[in-house]
């Protein structure tokens, strides 16, 4: 689907592709494609967006138009019995591909034969954590390696560090307590020696948080929540509320440190009776300075939801040309079927896209005897990424 961006961001010219596979392409190439291309562009795919970007952009041309249609399959392999699925997000480091199965395992194999090199199984408590990957079904979207190390969020909080040539474990923390319902599925991010990673509560009536661990100890340096206590700001006293869960990994500047991220609704989901008007910084793309977590600015992009519209994918990074002068960009899409590009240093909008699948005018509020709506609560842009190349400036 395409559409071009108008107004201030009239440069602009965007396609919306969904690009959730994109990060193992590595493991379809021939089985020499690895060692062959050594001495060329990198065939590493080390970051879940391939930069810190999130751009998923490979600048790779061995496979085009003309050749595609000879890929075959150069290996495989199961998950594993009695496993419903499968949502990891493989990388790429140094020709070793490291990803996770639905139960948290982590498998370290050869990238171009798919040969065994280690596993590590984690001892994980799936009955306790009651958010996860949608409903309770343990999911893992995959690790983060950074210095020799592999990071490890599992479904019941802990995040583990194992040394990435052999999978030996290092340390373990927990971040948060399964017991009152927080879970996690997707990786860490890190930079400049810090581990960056998202809540998950689903609608528990908690409240979601951002947080930066020290990569070498583990130990938290902050954590900032979306939501405020209870009986400040939009947050009845009583009740169970809350909400702003951090879904997917978020994306760092690394010239500016500023971190990125998008938040999912407030909670309880469907009932706006005691949180009226809008409830900043759910449904929102938000700004916080990696080193300390200290806000510097935030968009809410559905007020006031009763619908379950998540800001669920990883927001992405790129220029924009506004008035011949080229602008940091961040872009990031919405459940409601809505692309947003903001200024990445203040949050101001620059284009919006029009809604990019069906959506009903009117846009009717739950009720007892049920409301039909588009786009559902499953999303009209759930949480696979999209991508952007800085050669077509097309995402």
């Amino acid at each position: 689907m395409r559409f071009t961006l108008r107004g201030s961001a009239a440069t602009i010219l965007a396609a919306m592709l969904v690009a959730s596979g994109a990060s193992a392409a590595v493991s379809r190439q021939p089985a020499g494609a690895a060692s062959a291309a050594a001495s060329g562009p990198n065939v590493d795919w080390s970051l879940l967006g391939n930069s810190y970007d999130n751009t998923r952009f490979s600048s790779l041309t061995q496979i085009n138009t003309s050749n595609v249609k000879q890929l075959g399959l150069a290996w495989s392999m199961p998950e594993g019995p009695n496993l419903s699925g499968w949502e990891t997000d493989p990388v790429v480091v140094n020709g070793v591909m490291y990803f996770t199965t639905a139960t948290d395992q982590v498998r370290a194999v050869d990238a171009a034969t798919g040969k065994m090199l280690w596993q590590f199984t984690p001892k994980v408590d799936f009955t306790r954590a009651i958010a996860g990957g949608g409903g309770g079904a343990p999911a893992n979207r995959g690790v983060t390696v950074a210095n020799n190390t592999v990071y490890l969020l599992t479904f019941d909080n802990q995040l583990i560090a194992l040394q990435a040539s052999t999978g030996e474990k290092l340390w373990k923390t927990v971040v948060a307590d399964p017991a009152l319902g927080y879970s996690e599925s997707s990786p860490v991010n890190y930079w400049n020696g810090l581990l960056f990673l998202g809540s998950e509560e689903s609608d528990a009536g908690l409240r979601g948080f951002v947080a930066a661990y020290d990569a070498k100890s583990g130990k938290q340096v902050w954590r900032w929540f979306a939501v405020p206590l209870p009986g400040q700001g939009w947050m009845p006293k009583l009740g169970s509320h809350g909400g702003g869960d951090v879904w997917m990994p978020q994306v760092i500047d690394t010239k500016t440190g500023i971190l990125y991220f998008g938040t999912g609704n407030p909670s309880p989901d469907f009932n706006n009776s005691q949180r009226p008007g809008c409830n900043p910084w759910v449904n929102a793309t938000v700004a916080l300075n990696a080193r300390t977590g200290k806000f510097i600015w935030g968009h809410t992009e559905v007020c006031n939801d009763v619908w379950d519209y998540d800001s669920d994918p990883m927001p992405m990074l790129f220029n924009v040309t506004i008035n011949g002068k080229s602008v940091r960009a961040v872009g990031h899409a919405n459940k409601v079927g809505k692309f947003f590009i903001y200024d990445a240093a203040t949050g101001k909008v620059l284009a919006e896209s029009p809604y990019l699948t069906k959506y009903t005018v009117p846009h009717l509020k739950p009720s007892a005897k049920g409301s039909l709506v588009c786009s559902g609560d499953l999303g009209g842009i759930e949480y696979s990424a999209e991508a952007y190349s800085p050669q077509t400036h097309l995402a």
